[in-house]
C-alpha cells in the first residue's frame, strides 16, 4: 500500500489478554503496537470501534477445545471486527470453530464468506529449518492441528 504498517493494518481480538500478548510480540520485533497514530493498532473489538484499516487481522484465540460462543453472544461484535476492514479481513486461529458453527450464528455467517471461495485460503510453504537441528537432532514436522495435539499429549 506504500504506507507505514500503522496506517494500513489493525489487529482485533476478543480478549484483552491476547491484546497484551500481541503487543509484547510486536515489541520483540521493534513494532510499536497500541492505539497511537504511529503505532500498529491492536485492541479488542470493543476498544477499536471506528478504527478502520485496509487490512484487519482477527486473532480469534478460540480452538476446538472451547466452542467460541463468546463471539456469537453479541452479533454486533463480529460485525464491528469485519466492518473495520476496508480491503481484507484475515482470520487467524482454529477455523474449525467457525466452520462448525450454526449457519445463522455470526460465526456461521463468517464461515459462509470465508469458505465459499477457495481463493480466500492462504497457504504457506514449509521451508527447511536447520536451526531446529541445534535443539533437537530429529525434529518432527507437524502440519496440522491434530498432529500438534497428539505431539502435546
Amino acid at each position: 500500500y506504500g504506507e507505514p504498517l500503522a496506517k494500513c493494518v489493525g489487529i482485533i481480538t476478543p480478549f484483552s489478554a491476547q491484546v497484551n500478548q500481541i503487543k509484547t510480540a510486536c515489541g520483540e520485533f521493534d513494532i510499536k503496537a497500541g492505539k497511537g497514530d504511529d503505532q500498529l493498532t491492536v485492541g479488542t473489538v470493543h476498544s477499536l470501534q471506528g478504527a478502520e484499516r485496509k487490512i484487519i487481522i482477527f486473532s480469534q484465540v478460540y480452538t476446538r477445545h472451547n466452542d467460541g460462543g463468546f463471539i456469537d453472544m453479541d452479533p454486533s461484535m463480529l460485525n464491528v471486527a469485519v466492518s473495520r476492514a476496508k480491503d481484507a479481513f484475515l482470520v487467524f486461529g482454529d477455523l474449525d470453530i467457525i466452520e462448525a458453527a450454526p449457519s445463522s450464528s455470526p460465526r456461521g455467517l463468517l464461515a459462509k464468506y470465508l469458505f465459499t471461495d477457495e481463493r480466500n485460503e492462504l497457504e504457506f510453504s514449509v521451508g527447511q529449518r536447520p536451526d531446529l537441528l541445534q535443539i533437537c537432532g530429529h525434529p518432527k514436522l507437524l502440519t496440522n492441528a491434530e498432529e500438534h495435539d497428539a505431539f502435546l499429549s
